[in-house]
């Protein structure tokens, strides 16, 4: 699955398999996030473990569709501020198919540049 993702042009860091690297996650994502606004190139940072997925709300229903997603990216293209992802969907283990919502559980994402990785220190919120 990461050798897709990364395939598919994701950055999958593979270097922090320690337990402790999961509770720095937000020290990571922020240090990845700076490294990518000196270079340029981006247009948002999305940080995500490696067993979560994205997935848009569409008139059809729920898709995790490559061109669903990237269309909604598009749509928030150029916008400069920090988004919240505010509806999580737990898998079911026990019922394939089925996802519990959860409407507590956040995550987030920020747009390419302009210092807001520098000028964010608590970004672990979003990870």
């Amino acid at each position: 699955m990461l050798d897709h993702a990364a395939a598919c042009g994701a950055t999958v860091l593979r270097e922090y398999r320690h337990s402790g690297d999961f509770q720095a996650k937000g020290l990571h994502f922020r240090e990845q996030i700076r490294q990518w606004d000196e270079r340029g190139g981006y247009n948002f940072a999305i940080p995500v473990d490696c067993d979560e997925l994205l997935a848009v709300v569409t008139d059809d229903g729920i898709s995790a569709a490559r061109e669903d997603v990237l269309a909604e990216l598009l749509r928030l293209k150029g916008e400069r501020r920090a988004f919240r992802i505010g509806t999580s969907l737990f898998n079911l283990v026990d019922r394939p198919g089925w996802f519990a919502v959860d409407l507590e559980f956040y995550k987030g994402f920020i747009p390419a540049g302009e210092g807001i990785c520098r000028n964010a220190p608590h970004l672990s919120a979003l990870a």
